[in-house]
């Protein structure tokens, strides 16, 4: 009876470091919470910056590509019901080390507009490509009236998997990692402005 107590209670501790071990998120970028700005216009801009951690950036100067997918999504704030998805902006970077020419590529697609720029060393790099300055949103004028909020999540990709493989094999992590972040929830129209 103590040998069959004793066996269940070391496999409930291995279970127990295995669940552990394997729900503990490694968080290997940081994002800035996100800077509301209101044009003139009545449109919406955003502004935030990603921090890269050190073994990410390891692996890109080993040579390894990295593809960050950026989502900037406006969500409806309600106290009840799930919040409502109004409009959102998908910008894909993608990081990578050329060691044979001792440069430093990112490409960067918003859905209309490719850039391409090259890096002579890794800081220059991050400086351009972890920093969103003003990501335009949407225009505000024929938004309902109600309280609102910013989410931005960063996407990577995990390496090495081909699709067909996490097609047949839909339990393997396709993500390597996915972090969000919300800004202040804003009311529009401005309460204290009349129209």
């Amino acid at each position: 009876m103590s040998r069959t107590l004793n066996m269940y209670k070391k496999i409930s501790f291995l279970l127990t470091v295995l669940i552990l071990t394997l729900t503990i998120p490694a968080l290997a970028m940081e994002i800035t919470p996100p800077e509301l700005i209101f044009h003139k216009d009545n449109t919406l801009s955003v502004r935030f910056s990603l921090k890269i951690d050190e073994d990410q950036l390891k692996e890109i100067r080993q040579g390894l590509p990295k593809e960050y997918t950026v989502y900037v999504d406006l969500f409806k704030y309600w106290d009840i019901w799930p919040d409502e998805f109004i409009v959102g902006k998908r910008i894909v970077r993608f990081l990578r080390a050329d060691p044979v020419k001792g440069e430093f590529v990112v490409r960067s697609f918003d859905g209309k507009v490719r850039i391409k720029k090259r890096f002579k060393g890794i800081q220059s790099m991050l400086k351009w490509a972890v920093k969103f300055n003003e990501v335009p949103l949407l225009n505000l004028e024929g938004l309902p009236e109600g309280r609102y909020f910013v989410k931005v999540t960063v996407e990577s990709k995990a390496r090495n998997i081909p699709s067909l493989i996490s097609e047949l094999f839909f339990f393997l992590p396709v993500k390597e990692f996915s972090i969000s972040v919300k800004s202040r929830v804003f009311h529009w129209p401005p309460r204290d402005v009349k129209r």
